[in-house]
């Protein structure tokens, strides 16, 4: 009867498992908070992969600063020799940057098109692309940044196609 009694208990144990399991399929998981999302983005983005892939210390990585609140506020990588972007240019997940003010890139060989998803960064007041050796045309998503006073995207002779007319919504530019 001890077998009995197991195979009971085991069966049982194997039904409440499968159970928890089809509860657990149903939840969904909230959100990241702000500060995590910028993480991931920043160590999935492989920007700073000769650094460390510990995003806590992010804040004194070369090349950026961040706010009180330790939220990154301005990615510079324009001095900084041993940041490597090149074709990863668009792999930065720009959604998760909500404080970024200033995203200076000069002077870096990006290669390929601005990726239209830089147009999320809706804090942005400086971007510097100058001499990226980019290519393709404007995203019209640029136009999304209204708060910008600062646009250069100088040198960069592979850049074609017209103006988008979307650009007419920066009206801050200095």
């Amino acid at each position: 009867m001890a077998s009995s009694s197991t195979f009971s208990i085991i069966l049982g144990i194997l039904q409440a498992t499968i159970f928890l399991i089809s509860i657990a399929r149903t939840v969904t998981v909230a959100d990241p908070s702000p500060l995590a999302s910028e993480a991931i983005a920043m160590v999935e983005s492989g920007w700073w992969s000769n650094y460390s892939n510990n995003a806590s210390e992010r804040c004194q990585w070369p090349g950026i600063s961040c706010n009180t609140a330790r939220s990154i506020s301005q990615i510079d990588i324009s001095d900084a020799p041993n940041i490597e972007v090149g074709d990863r240019f668009g792999k930065l997940s720009f959604s998760s940057f909500p404080n970024l003010v200033l995203l200076d890139l000069s002077d870096r060989q990006l290669g390929g098109k601005i990726p239209h998803q830089i147009g999320n960064l809706s804090a942005l007041k400086h971007l510097d692309l100058s001499h990226c050796g980019l290519s393709g045309e404007l995203p019209p998503s640029l136009g999304n940044l209204t708060q910008l006073e600062y646009l250069d995207m100088s040198y960069n002779y592979n850049i074609n196609g017209s103006i988008p007319p979307q650009l007419g919504n920066l009206v801050n530019l200095v």
